[in-house]
């Protein structure tokens, strides 16, 4: 008997917040002057304030759903556009060659189309040092230099 009272008095107060309405009835008036629901009633009201909730639940997780859509990729490239850099949320996704360019590029031509594409696309770091690599200890010049070397331009 004291669960059925504990559920009357829940749909009493669910019956009160769905209409708006605030009354303040000492606890000992509420039970002789308000009628106990029947079964049915009871039911009824604890099904309607399910669907009630979970509408509310539903229209929730949409709009959470709709604010939280991923942007779509942009794409990046170099000056050159041997590569395109595509990228989503400040993140790089991938990176997509292009085939026919790089067959007839060189080493630094790549080098800087990489630096241009991630520069514009702002992952480079503070800190990076951009420009011509110095060559390694041991290594000559590359084929590049050594033509324009024989140009006499130096």
């Amino acid at each position: 008997m004291a669960g059925y009272k504990v559920v009357t008095s829940a749909l009493r107060t669910a019956r009160s917040e769905a209409s708006r309405e605030t009354v303040s009835v000492p606890v000992e008036q509420e039970e002789s002057s308000a009628a106990i629901p029947t079964l049915d009633e009871l039911v009824a009201e604890c099904r309607s304030l399910r669907v009630r909730q979970e509408t509310e639940w539903y229209r929730q997780r949409q709009e959470l759903a709709s604010a939280a859509a991923p942007e779509s990729p942009r794409e990046v490239s170099g000056n050159f556009g041997y590569f395109a850099l595509r990228i989503r949320a400040g993140a790089l996704i991938a990176a997509v060659p292009d085939a026919g360019a790089l067959a007839n590029a060189g080493a630094k031509n790549i080098r800087r189309d990489l630096e241009v594409a991630f520069a514009d696309a702002g992952l480079v770091s503070e800190h990076a040092v951009l420009g011509a690599a110095p060559p390694r200890p041991g290594e000559e010049a590359g084929e590049e230099e050594d033509v324009w070397r024989g140009l006499g331009w130096e």
